[in-house]
């Protein structure tokens, strides 16, 4: 059965993968990078909801990546090179279990801008998974 830091770990390869970004990890799990090369991704569990299935438990669960750009040249070429990130992230997950056995493909539920400030964008992608656990015995 998988666990939340074994899916973490798989997204977290996923996005490596690309081999767009400077810097991918786990955002709370690990060590805060001692600098922080742009652009970045951090991959985390958000959390999970228990759909009362019975007589297997199924959880729908809730990863998401963080983009972090720096806007080294002008607004107009920072923001398509996070809009080529963000929608290449999307691209690599979305519709996808990623060979994990007991999930779901994953489902892109939004985009989002979460931060902008000194030249540093952030942009929040929420993915979502039915997560199938083992029966209880």
């Amino acid at each position: 059965m998988s666990t939340i830091s074994g899916i973490e770990d798989t997204l977290i390869t996923t996005v490596k993968d690309l081999a767009l970004f400077k810097l991918v990890d786990s955002l709370g799990r690990k060590d805060e990078p001692v600098t922080l090369n742009y652009p970045a991704a951090f991959v985390y569990f958000a959390g999970d909801k228990n759909t009362e299935s019975q007589p297997r438990p199924i959880f729908i669960t809730d990863y998401d990546v963080l983009v972090i750009v720096k806007n080294l040249r002008s607004e107009d070429k920072a923001a398509k090179d996070a809009y080529t990130l963000i929608d290449a992230v999307r691209d690599a997950i979305n519709g996808k279990s990623l060979s994990i056995a007991d999930i779901e493909k994953f489902i892109c539920m939004s985009r989002e801008l979460v931060g902008y400030e000194a030249g540093v964008i952030t942009y929040r992608l929420q993915f979502q998974a039915r997560h199938y656990l083992a029966v209880p015995s």
